[in-house]
């Protein structure tokens, strides 16, 4: 086979991660798995759909693993579930009080996402949080009194709250 040019005029292609920070991104898919450990787990298959990184997880998901072996995971996994309730009406809160979960419901759910890297160099969910809350969309209190005022004209206060989920 001939080729028009010679190889080593074949640009390469730079594979960019996006820099730490907080993304919009929306499950792809969502499987049930186990841990190296033997743990049931959840993981969240992620891609960023705003911005500059838009797709930029779509040949290679960001993975999210969420564990729920323990009655402590499983209270964390329904946390992130409260997250995910948020910003998609599709999870209701009969959803999470019932006995067992579809994972499948999360697909095509939106989510803000904390993206950092590991010690290897490649991006990880951090954190999990609210779609406003990634888009800093909450409003912010800076004093007591503020907070005070904001709750009496129906605000939400921005500090981290129970629905914020670090791994």
């Amino acid at each position: 086979m001939k080729f028009e040019r010679p190889l080593n005029t074949v640009k390469e292609k730079t594979y960019e991660n996006p820099p730490p920070g907080k993304y919009i991104c929306r499950v792809k898919e969502a499987e049930l798995s186990k841990s190296q450990s033997g743990n049931d787990m959840v993981v969240l298959f992620l891609d960023i759909i705003q911005g500059k990184w838009t797709g930029r997880f779509d040949r290679f998901p960001l993975r999210s693993y969420h564990p729920y072996s323990t009655d402590e995971q499983l209270q964390r996994l329904k946390t992130v579930l409260r997250s995910f309730q948020k910003s998609n009406v599709s999870i209701t809160e009969d959803m999470l009080q019932a006995d067992t979960f579809n994972e499948e419901k999360l697909i095509g759910c939106d989510i803000g996402v904390e993206i950092g890297i590991n010690e290897r160099g490649y991006p990880t969910a951090s954190w999990l949080m609210s779609v406003d809350r990634a888009k800093g969309t909450l409003p912010v209190i800076t004093s007591a009194e503020q907070a005070v005022n904001q709750a009496l004209d129906g605000y939400k206060k921005s500090e981290p709250d129970e629905f914020d989920v670090p791994f």
